[in-house]
């Protein structure tokens, strides 16, 4: 039972990991396909500002998508949003932690074996 409930923490931090690197991905190029339009405007190549406005645009988007379902992700462990945490009236997001806000499961699964365990 217990090495069960390992395997499932696993793969349940798998899925948050996927989700975090489907959302932080499209969200890093956005930011240098912004730097490089801004390079080449400098070095004069107004012929590629079009195709590279669009794969900014649909980065952007795509990314902006992602940060809403990476908001809704659940913890394998404690089973309640993995980036949010409710404390009273009081709403803490952090969609850049490595750690359930919680119950602090580790995103990189460092800390399993502490939670396999409980039941």
């Amino acid at each position: 039972m217990e090495a069960k409930r390992h395997q499932d923490l696993l793969e349940g931090l798998s899925r948050v990991r996927k989700t975090k690197y489907a959302t932080d991905v499209p969200l890093g190029i956005f930011l240098g396909v912004v730097v490089v339009f801004f390079v080449l405007k400098g070095l004069g190549f107004e012929s590629w500002f079009k195709p590279i406005y669009q794969l900014s645009f649909v980065l952007f988007f795509w990314g902006f998508v992602m940060l809403f379902i990476q908001e809704n992700i659940k913890c394998p462990n404690c089973g309640k949003k993995f980036n949010v945490k409710i404390n009273g009236t009081r709403y803490f997001r952090n969609l850049f932690n490595r750690k359930c806000m919680n119950c602090g499961l580790r995103l990189n699964g460092d800390n399993v074996s502490e939670y396999a365990n409980d039941l």
